[in-house]
């Protein structure tokens, strides 16, 4: 069994065990496979002090997260509670989860290495959402903010009411037109802005995209080569950066995923996964093993999931 680490950009490199698998998608619940004695989990070095620290950054982390957000820890507080769809519990309607089928998203990454989306909506869908504060719709010279972003940026005094210009991208401010209620998904910390603001921003790329669980579980997916992680600044929690290579196991490529802190903890309450180093069999019609979870941002990186896939290899 080779377990060489470290293998360059590209590389694949074959282990002989896998550890907790899990199966393909029925009816949109993930489905347990087998569970074997030794996998990446065991090569990679997890161990109980691993754990235990994660759980301490994680629940530091979420201190960090409410303060940012200026939210209590039952999610109100920073705008009008009294919020809109999706407020009390994060389902969305029909005509509410088309806003996602014909969004455009753009990652501005900050010299910070922190991330911000910037979206575009057809107005007729994005109509469908109620504000908390102003307009739902942007101008050519406006900008809407999701719930929590426009709480977080209020709090951090980059705009004080509506009306007020905000920073979007490098070099370029729009006026505030309006807040989005709360949805409970990552359309909370989006800046929706119109298609001609949209085509100006040049520090942002077009990696960023919607796949999709089941019918009305809409997931967000960033495309990252091997080789570009050590680009970035994403942090783990847990796992180690070096992992993130294509993996070859019985003849059959596993594709690595780094899950924001938000991501994973969703996807282990499903049993999606358990530690990093677990394979999931069938993820969006490929094979994938979980390389790694990343420290809580209190940005969108916490709803991400990161993938060498693009949007036509996933199915």
């Amino acid at each position: 069994m080779d377990e060489t680490v470290g293998a360059r950009a590209g590389e694949t490199r074959e282990y002989g065990a896998v550890g907790r698998v899990y199966g393909g998608v029925k009816n949109g619940a993930w489905q347990k496979d087998e569970v074997c004695k030794m996998g990446f989990a065991k090569l990679i070095g997890n161990n109980r002090m691993g754990a235990i620290l994660a759980l301490a950054i994680m629940l530091v982390g979420g201190a960090a997260y409410a303060w940012r957000f200026g939210l209590d820890p039952a999610g109100a507080g920073g705008l009008d509670s009294a919020s809109g769809p999706g407020a009390m519990d994060g389902a969305l309607s029909a005509g509410e989860l088309d806003l996602f089928r014909g969004l455009r998203i753009k990652m501005v990454w900050t010299p910070e290495g922190d991330g911000e989306l910037v979206a575009n909506a057809r107005n007729n869908a994005l109509a469908k959402y109620k504000a908390a504060e102003g307009d739902p719709l942007p101008e050519a010279d406006s900008m809407v903010l999701g719930y929590a972003e426009g709480a977080a940026m209020k709090k951090e005094g980059e705009f004080a009411k509506i009306g007020d210009k905000a920073p979007l991208a490098p070099g370029m401010e729009l006026e505030v037109g309006g807040v989005l209620g709360r949805t409970g998904s990552f359309l909370d910390m989006a800046h929706f802005v119109d298609a001609g603001a949209y085509e100006q921003i040049k520090s942002g790329d077009d990696r960023t995209f919607v796949g999709w669980a089941d019918p009305k579980t809409p997931e967000l997916f960033y495309r990252l080569d091997p080789g570009e992680l050590g680009t970035t600044r994403l942090a783990f929690a847990k796992g180690k950066p070096v992992d993130y290579v294509i993996h070859e196991l019985g003849g059959e490529k596993y594709y690595p995923l780094v899950l924001g802190s938000k991501e994973a903890e969703v996807m282990r309450e499903e049993k999606r996964f358990a530690e990093p180093g677990d394979t999931i069999r069938g993820f969006f019609g490929q094979n994938v093993f979980v390389a790694g979870v990343l420290k809580q941002t209190g940005t969108p990186l916490d709803e991400m999931i990161f993938s060498p896939l693009s949007k036509k290899e996933m199915r």
